[in-house]
This record gives C-alpha cells, structure tokens and sequence, in this order.
C-alpha cells in the first residue's frame, strides 16, 4: 500500500494498492482518474526528498505532493 497525502489540499491523504512498483507518474495519473480530477503541477516529496515523475514508487513508500504554486 502506498500512502500518499496532498499537503495544502482538501484531497487529504489516500492509500493506494499497487501490484508492483510504478512511476510516480502512471500512480498519480491511475489517481487521477478514479477520482476524477485533474491534478495539475505537482511537486512529491519522499523521505525528505524532491523525487521526479519517472521515480519508481513501491509498496509501503509514503509520499507528500505539494501543488506548484508560481508567484513573483
């Protein structure tokens, strides 16, 4: 189960089961769809580290997405 919590959102923390480690993209985009929403920029932290979309998630990981909010 893969535990993941959308800090500064009202989506809350979700735990999702997957088969066998995926690209934090094809997870996210997989929650997406099922709870019909578009995320849109994102920024995922895990163990207190900036990961990429291409990073491969695996049972039991927990990760923290952050909304990419641009300003000046």
């Amino acid at each position: 189960m893969v535990k993941i919590t959308f800090k500064l959102s009202d989506r809350g923390t979700v735990e999702l089961d997957i088969p066998h480690a995926l690209e934090l993209k094809a997870l996210i985009d997989q929650y997406s769809v099922t709870a019909k929403t578009d995320l849109g920029g994102y920024i995922a932290v895990r163990n207190g580290k900036v990961i990429s979309a291409e990073t491969l998630v695996e049972d039991n990981d927990e990760i923290d997405i952050f909304p990419a909010i641009s300003g000046g």
